[in-house]
């Protein structure tokens, strides 16, 4: 009961400092927008307007990003954006987002919390895991500074997936789901961390296995087990992937934003949020760890992995001379080798955990650990602040309201700040990064460059062609998933309109549904007669999807159910014994 009691306190206590740092935020009223927030935004945004249509699924964009009719709702994952449309039924915009970055840094500190009690049993060295590893330099950056919003999602699981690897190979191998579920979640929020995990999971598994010159059958079979779960979790997004993802323009792979390692220490000193820091207590647990870790076999694989992660994200490495290497072609997908900063800041917060545990526990007296606790909390609280101190300068000096854009081809200015009365102005201009992907490779914008394609610019335009000359073209209706257009055809002929297309888009012409074709410039191309034609293209996946829907639902019930029988029983063996004694 004490046990149980004590977590509850630690869960209020996270529930707390989330709500504070939200609060502070919501106080502020605005938001500074820079590289991938307008993408997300108008993710959320598409979401939130169809599920006020009571459509629960979007699968395409037709009144975000330019009404293209682009897929990236299919391909870049949206689960967790619905938490935050749900609350845009109840608060304003930016009240919602930060509202939802608070849950979402409350749940971090669970998670880390719980992950951390598996695996060392102590609730002192949790809880500065939590605090350590949830209020990381990189995590506010991720959340706050550049919106990287997938990734800032993935961090939150990140620990669910090394956790799972640490049991499967060193711990209890009968807790194999874990490393299912964490990769799972990981990838309803991030593929690209999900790729970068998986590397990093197959490295210490290979390692394992040359250390201990083998692997136990029932350690094999466990791993073998959790792949298998993670497939069926995530079953309907592989379905998308196999019947639509063809055909389609990806950025290129490429090695960029790379700092000194003095430019990165002295950013991680002066802890700032940002892409070359990981702030100023993980950056010292790298020059000291060594000495608290060097005796222990299991602490040490963790901080040698901290340390070399954050070596990745630095020039120390030779980033220029690999890609001419197999090295690119595995780790090119990258692009932005500051991304490992996510996984230095969980290895190093791992150290961190053990060296405060050494130094708080002083005795066993329960009033001085408390006291020691207090003061923990304190300092990653004033650490955080510190942090966030650039983001609230950036707000406060960008108080220029964002205007309406009545021009074609604007993109949406760098460090532009909203509130709620002008929140809607976002979505007058194109997205700062991402309007095009997902786009077909012959209207792929390069390099987030929306004048790199003659193509791109004619669907975010709303040009159409009859005929491959210009034709005037009305957009009438824009729905969930669903976009109508009404043209008036001088002749016969074959009409491309500025909709994306992919295998499993439907198009109705004058009430019937019937076929049609890709035009050059991957759009969907219908021919049509002389005359009003009204147009209906709408998106309906295969029945694979829903099928994948079925199985990942199935699987979480099941999982749920075990999770709550096994403890049940715990309670219940726990009331017998106590009756015993």
């Amino acid at each position: 009961m004490k046990r149980r009691y004590n977590n509850l306190i630690v869960i209020f206590i996270f529930a707390f400092l989330s709500w504070m740092f939200s609060y502070y935020f919501i106080k502020i009223g605005g938001m500074v927008l820079d590289s991938d927030s307008s993408f997300h935004i108008s993710r959320l945004e598409e979401i939130y307007l169809n599920l006020r249509e009571g459509k629960l699924f979007t699968f395409i964009a037709t009144r975000t990003f330019s009404n293209s009719g682009v897929g990236n709702f299919m391909f870049y994952p949206t689960l967790f954006l619905y938490p935050w449309a749900l609350l845009r039924f109840i608060f304003n915009p930016v009240t919602s987002f930060y509202l939802w970055y608070g849950f979402f840094m409350f749940l971090t500190m669970v998670i880390s919390y719980y992950s951390m009690l598996s695996y060392s049993s102590s609730k002192i060295r949790s809880y500065a895991f939590a605090l350590i590893y949830s209020l990381a330099a990189y995590h506010i950056h991720l959340g706050l500074w550049h919106y990287v919003l997938g990734e800032f999602i993935a961090y939150t699981f990140i620990p669910l997936a090394f956790l799972g690897i640490y049991h499967i190979l060193f711990g209890d191998s009968k807790k194999w789901k874990i490393l299912g579920c964490g990769m799972a979640l990981i990838m309803y929020a991030h593929l690209l961390s999900v790729y970068i995990t998986a590397l990093i999971l197959v490295l210490i598994t290979l390692g394992s296995i040359i250390y201990r010159k083998g692997i136990a059958k029932e350690r094999l079979a466990s791993l073998v087990k959790s792949a298998v779960l993670a497939l069926l979790l995530v079953s309907p997004q592989l379905l998308l992937f196999i019947t639509d993802y063809k055909g389609l323009g990806a950025p290129q792979k490429s090695f960029v934003y790379m700092s000194t390692v003095t430019e990165f220490i002295d950013s991680s000193l002066n802890n700032t949020s940002g892409t070359q820091t990981v702030g100023l207590v993980i950056i010292i647990v790298a020059f000291i760890g060594w000495y608290f870790v060097r005796n222990k076999s299991e602490e040490i694989t963790a901080y040698v992995l901290g340390l070399g992660f954050l070596l990745l994200a630095t020039r120390l490495i030779p980033w220029d001379l690999l890609t001419k290497t197999f090295v690119f072609n595995i780790l090119g997908q990258v692009q932005f080798p500051y991304r490992f900063n996510t996984y230095s800041s969980f290895f190093l917060a791992v150290t961190a955990s053990l060296i405060i545990q050494e130094i708080l526990v002083i005795g066993s007296r329960d009033y001085l650990k408390f006291v020691n606790i207090i003061a923990l909390t304190i300092v990653m609280v004033i650490s955080y602040e510190s942090a966030v101190t650039d983001v609230i300068t950036r707000i406060d000096s960008n108080r220029i309201h964002l205007k309406k854009s009545n021009k074609e081809l604007v993109t949406l200015p760098v460090n532009a700040y909203v509130d709620k009365d002008d929140y809607s102005n976002i979505f007058t201009y194109l997205v700062l990064f991402g309007e095009t992907d997902y786009y077909p490779k012959q209207s792929y914008a390069s390099y987030n460059n929306i004048n790199s394609s003659v193509n791109a610019q004619t669907i975010v335009k709303h040009e159409g062609y009859l005929n491959k000359r210009k034709i005037s073209i009305k957009l009438v209706k824009t729905s969930a998933n669903t976009i109508i257009y009404k043209v008036k055809a001088t002749k016969d002929g074959k009409l491309d309109l500025p909709v994306v297309k992919y295998p499993h888009t439907k198009v109705i012409l004058n009430g019937n549904a019937t076929k049609f074709d890709t035009s050059d410039r991957g759009t969907i191309q219908v021919n049509v007669n002389k005359g009003i034609n009204n147009i209906m293209i709408r998106y309906q996946p295969s029945k694979l999807f829903y099928v994948g829907i079925g199985i990942a639902v199935i699987t979480w019930g099941i999982l749920l159910v075990i999770t709550i029988s096994k403890g049940l029983l715990k309670i219940r063996e726990h009331s017998i014994g106590g009756l015993r004694v």
